[in-house]
């Protein structure tokens, strides 16, 4: 999939979202989620972050800014309030809402804005360095693999190949663990157990993306795509990232 730019189907200028007074404390919420292995998913019309950790925020806390427009077009009672959360199960409508997000990713100083129609497992638009942008979910998995990357790089952790092979070794066969078993207690016992990789993982990702050969694209993006349709069976809502691979981003965010 290409990034498709944006700019002639923006309901609102560029200058209107530029003059909004988001909080930087979103920014730094993103940053620490996009810090803590996060392939975030959206399901409906409504942004829900599933995260790899227990993080649970409420919208106000959160600092999410939801258009008065699309909330008036719910089709449920959805109260803003500190007592909402992001799981919510009363919050998954399909109905458009513009919600926005404005985050420094650490390294290419983003903003981002993930703004109209938020739909099953895609983002309709996203503004990157001025720019809006498609996106998929599995796009920003791979945004979150090259956060990796360069954060390693740029603090210069160059294990030996034997070591690092040993992490990527260990990340293939919890994808293998996760595929085999049959896990019936629901999504949150997977991503738990994703978290305890933490240190490894981020040396892994480092070596696989620089050592292809080595990266079973494949194999990742069905790790992925098993734990999204797990959670997503209960309504139904099953989606194939299969053929999404390999998603690779060089420093201007262009498809290498």
């Amino acid at each position: 999939m290409i990034l498709y730019k944006y700019y002639n189907k923006l309901e609102y200028p560029l200058e209107e979202f530029s003059s909004l007074n988001i909080p930087y404390r979103m920014g730094e919420t993103l940053i620490y989620l996009m810090s803590n292995q996060i392939p975030f998913i959206l399901r409906g019309g409504m942004a829900l972050a599933y995260l790899v950790s227990d993080f649970t925020c409420d919208l106000k806390d959160c600092d999410i800014m939801i258009n008065r427009r699309y909330r008036e077009q719910l089709n449920h009672d959805l109260e803003l309030y500190s007592d909402v959360t992001f799981f919510n199960k009363n919050m998954l409508g399909k109905d458009v809402l513009t919600l926005f997000w404005r985050a420094n990713s650490g390294f290419h100083k983003l903003d981002i804005l993930f703004m109209e129609e938020l739909q099953l497992g895609s983002f309709k638009a996203i503004l990157i360095n001025g720019s809006y942008y498609t996106v998929s979910v599995i796009d920003l998995v791979w945004l979150w693999v090259e956060k990796l990357k360069k954060v390693a790089e740029a603090q210069e952790r160059k294990a030996t190949l034997e070591k690092t092979d040993k992490h990527a070794q260990i990340v293939l066969r919890l994808g293998k663990k996760l595929l085999e078993n049959d896990i019936k207690s629901g999504f949150w016992p997977i991503i738990k157990e994703v978290t305890i990789l933490d240190g490894y993982l981020k040396k892994a990702l480092d070596y696989l993306s620089k050592n292809h050969k080595e990266f079973n694209h494949e194999y990742f993006y069905q790790i992925v795509t098993y734990v999204i349709n797990h959670w997503r069976k209960s309504l139904n809502e099953n989606i194939d990232l299969s053929t999404s691979y390999p998603r690779r981003y060089n420093q201007d965010f262009s498809i290498n």
